[in-house]
């Protein structure tokens, strides 16, 4: 949208998810710059309304297109407009997490969006139990309420971490009744969009037996070690030997085998939250059951990340053995030419003593004539 004296910019929002996937933008505009404001993907935007800026995976939406309820603009799953205003998503029709993690203590799975989270006792519970509540409904063992929006958030031991983006974290007590906050200073979380490491909190080291494990030289890993898995990932738990991580309405689950990992990819709605009830025809959705729903949000899968691979030590071997095999060939080579110099020089040499004596054995005759004759 091009700034112009007729054109209002009332707000700005950039939602501050993981990957921030949303930008609202809020403005005015008188009747004749309707057709010369245009989305990402060059369609008009009527005025007042609210864009939905471009990424990987949604490309543009006009919340208020035409004064409807909602029109889609581009491959998206529908997006539920009242989380711009601040309110819970609708698990069944819509779902993205910010922050995820498994307590060990009470072994609830804890799922945060925003100023919301969830709590569930089971990993496959009905719509019904989960119901959003605010952060602020944490209890903490301090005056300061939680407030902020997660980043991520896991579990060690008995005590369960949930980071801001503002370099602090809130750390659970033993029992789990409570959370305490203090600077992140000391605890380290290393993720990016591509690239992870596994810290030790026992040794408060980067984890070397980790490297054993995945056969790798160092530190950073490339998440290409978790194949099949899209490159930008929501939130991310363990538990039982499975990872799971959440991209949008998608759940990617890594069982450990002989293998390394075994891959199954599967919707929230379905594996998480069983919305095979969910009154779609009743509630006002774009969706009108769940097999509508599932049927649609399948169309969007995110592609699996295909990055650099982590440097393991087989990379290592294999790159050896190339550097030996272009020495041996070097070498050979150095051998040929130098067998072939040597013999391009005893042949010269042969030609040069051959000729010469022929050339003596001439003169020898002339000179043996020339002296007959003066005889």
């Amino acid at each position: 949208m091009t700034p112009d004296s007729n054109i209002k910019l009332l707000a700005i929002i950039r939602l501050p998810a993981v990957n921030d996937y949303y930008s609202a933008i809020f403005y005015e505009a008188d009747n004749s710059f309707q057709y010369n404001i245009t989305s990402a993907i060059n369609i008009p935007v009527t005025p007042g309304s609210v864009e939905i800026g471009a990424d990987a995976r949604f490309k543009a939406l006009d919340i208020f297109w035409n004064n409807s309820n909602g029109q889609l603009l581009g491959k998206s799953p529908y997006f539920e407009n009242t989380v711009l205003l601040g309110c819970p998503p609708t698990l069944c029709v819509y779902a993205e997490f910010d922050a995820a993690f498994m307590s060990k203590v009470n072994t609830r799975l804890y799922l945060f969006f925003e100023s919301h989270y969830w709590v569930t006792d089971n990993i496959t519970s009905p719509y019904q139990s989960f119901k959003a509540q605010e952060l602020t409904t944490i209890n903490t063992l301090s005056l300061e309420k939680i407030k902020q929006t997660f980043t991520s958030a896991f579990s060690h031991g008995r005590r369960s971490f949930l980071v801001t983006g503002e370099d602090k974290v809130w750390i659970s007590d033993l029992n789990f009744t409570g959370f305490y906050i203090q600077s992140s200073e000391t605890l380290c979380l290393f993720a990016t969009a591509d690239v992870y490491y596994v810290y030790d909190f026992l040794l408060q080291q980067l984890s070397e037996e980790y490297l054993r494990k995945v056969q790798a030289v160092d530190y950073p890993l490339s998440i290409t070690d978790f194949k099949g898995i899209p490159e930008s990932i929501d939130a991310a738990f363990a538990y039982k030997n499975n990872i799971y991580f959440f991209c949008g309405s998608f759940i990617y689950r890594l069982t450990e085998s002989n293998n390394g990992f075994d891959l199954t990819v599967g919707l929230f709605q379905e594996r998480f939250i069983d919305c095979s009830k969910y009154p779609y025809n009743v509630v006002k959705t774009n969706y009108s059951s769940f097999d509508n729903l599932k049927s649609h949000l399948l169309k969007f899968k995110p592609k699996a990340y295909k990055g650099v691979e982590s440097f393991s030590f087989r990379n290592f071997l294999f790159a050896f053995l190339v550097m030996l095999a272009a020495i041996a060939v070097l070498i050979l080579l150095c051998v040929f030419l130098s067998y072939t110099f040597e013999a391009c020089n005893k042949c010269n040499k042969k030609k040069q003593t051959k000729y010469p004596i022929k050339h003596t054995t001439l003169r020898r005759k002339r000179f043996s004539k020339i002296v007959s004759k003066k005889k």
